[in-house]
């Protein structure tokens, strides 16, 4: 069963960052990516944007040193522009999400490494809508090698947190 997690304090937020963090590697963890490994921070709940943007660097920095993967924010161009400080816009790059521009709003971000251009993208053999991407070589990893299986064994598989 997953739970869903309503944040009260920012202590327990960063905790839960922290275990967010860990048990997204431990999924991924023998995987080879070749691209980086995005956080999609979109539900806010009543966290004031201090916490939020200290939620997202625990939990992109903890992802970083337990994948040994770079990161990027997948964002809407509100967030980009409204929520997401500066100090994270500088480490981290963006994936963007913004419909019907030919360029998207980019927010704190100088630039973006995925534009997300659409969501009525059609596929074959996909029923449905899919999502329409842009993406520069900055998605790319530097280094595609496989996720240590090592790094992530003190996560519980029972912990499904969404």
């Amino acid at each position: 069963m997953k739970k869903l997690l309503v944040f009260s304090d920012l202590e327990g937020t960063i905790d839960e960052a922290r275990t967010q963090a860990k048990f997204f590697v431990s999924v991924i963890k023998g995987t080879s990516p070749d691209c980086r490994l995005a956080m999609d921070f979109e539900s806010f709940g009543n966290l004031s944007l201090t916490e939020i943007n200290k939620i997202s660097e625990v939990f992109l920095s903890e992802v970083k040193r337990l994948s040994g993967k770079e990161v990027v924010i997948y964002s809407d161009a509100f967030n980009a522009s409204k929520i997401f400080n500066r100090e994270l816009a500088l480490k981290y790059p963006v994936w963007v999400a913004d419909y019907f521009v030919s360029e998207p709003a980019n927010g704190n971000w100088d630039t973006w490494v995925g534009f997300q251009y659409s969501d009525r993208g059609r596929v074959s053999g996909v029923s449905g809508n899919v999502d329409k991407d842009f993406f520069t070589d900055g998605i790319l990893l530097s280094n595609p090698s496989a996720i240590s299986t090592e790094t992530t064994s003190d996560v519980s598989q029972n912990n499904n947190y969404i």
